[in-house]
Order: structure tokens, then sequence, then C-alpha cells
């Protein structure tokens, strides 16, 4: 209708040709854009951005909470990472420990095998020194028994000469007798 009266305005002389041009005109031009919309109240706005503020720090938020889990993980899996070193550590000390035990039983074996070849030499040397002596007895009782059947040959020697004697003498008495009568 305001197209209308624009035009009935501009050209009044030829009001029934305008009037078919303007109906024309008004069945071919495009509709009247829409209204705009009203311009947002500011309690809306207000609501939006705190809505938006809050989400956002939300959402912040849980954003920290996450890396704050992340992390306490990572420190929870540093700790037992170094718990198991630790226990690495342990068994490996206790495997020290028990090769030092090792070692030193094997010394004590050592020094135990050596203590007995060493007493086993002292018994060789005292079983060989009584064995000299055994034989020094042994040669003294061949002495002795040489002397003694020295002595019994030169009893028996003296024994032979006294009975030589004897058969000289009473070989002899006879012609001693002979001669004193």
């Amino acid at each position: 209708m305001k197209h209308l009266t624009v035009l009935c305005l501009c050209n009044k002389k030829s009001h029934k040709k305008l009037t078919k041009n303007v109906f024309l005109l008004f069945i071919l031009s495009p509709p009247p854009p829409p209204p705009p919309p009203p311009p947002p109240t500011t309690t809306t706005t207000t609501t939006t951005t705190t809505t938006t503020t809050t989400t956002t720090t939300a959402f912040l938020l849980l954003l920290l909470l996450l890396l704050l889990l992340l992390l306490l993980l990572l420190l929870l899996l540093l700790l037992l990472l170094l718990l198991l070193l630790l226990l690495l550590l342990l068994q490996l000390l206790l495997l020290l420990l028990l090769l030092l035990r090792l070692l030193l039983l094997l010394l004590l074996l050592l020094l135990l095998l050596l203590l007995l070849l060493v007493v086993l030499l002292l018994l060789l040397l005292l079983l060989l020194l009584l064995l000299l002596l055994l034989l020094l007895l042994l040669l003294l009782l061949l002495l002795l028994l040489l002397l003694l059947l020295l002595l019994l040959l030169l009893l028996l020697l003296l024994l032979l000469l006294l009975l030589l004697l004897l058969v000289l003498l009473l070989l002899l008495l006879p012609n001693l007798r002979a001669k004193a009568f």
C-alpha cells in the first residue's frame, strides 16, 4: 500500500494506467524484507555472557582437574618405578651379600684344607721321625746283639782256651809225675 500511495502522488494525470501499473508492480515486486529482529535486552546478554563464562570456567576447571589427575598418575608411576628400582637394588645387594658369604665360605674351606694339609705333613714328619727312631733302635739292638755275640764268642774262645789248657795239663800231668818219681 505504501508503494501505491507513492506512485499515485508522483503521477496524478494518468490514474487508471497508474493503478494498473501499480497493481502489476505490486504483483511483480518482491515482498518486503522481514523486519529486523528486535535488539536483545540487557538481561539476556548478561545471562548468556554469564552462562558462557561459567561454562568456560567449568571447562577450564575440568581441564585443570584432568591435568592434576594426570600429574598425580605420573607421580604415582614415577614412585612405582622408584620402588621397583629400589627393590632391584636391594635384590642386587642381597645377591652380592650371598656371593660374599659364598666367597668367605670358600676361603674358610681353603684355609681348613690348608690346615689339614699342614697337619698331615706334620703327621708324616712325625711318622718319619718315628720310623727313623725305630730304625736307630733296631740298629742299636743289632749293635747290642753283635756285641753280645762278640762277648759270647770271646767267652767261648776263653772256654776253649781253658779247655785246651786243662787238656794240656791233663796230658802233661802224667809226664810230670813220672819225672817226679
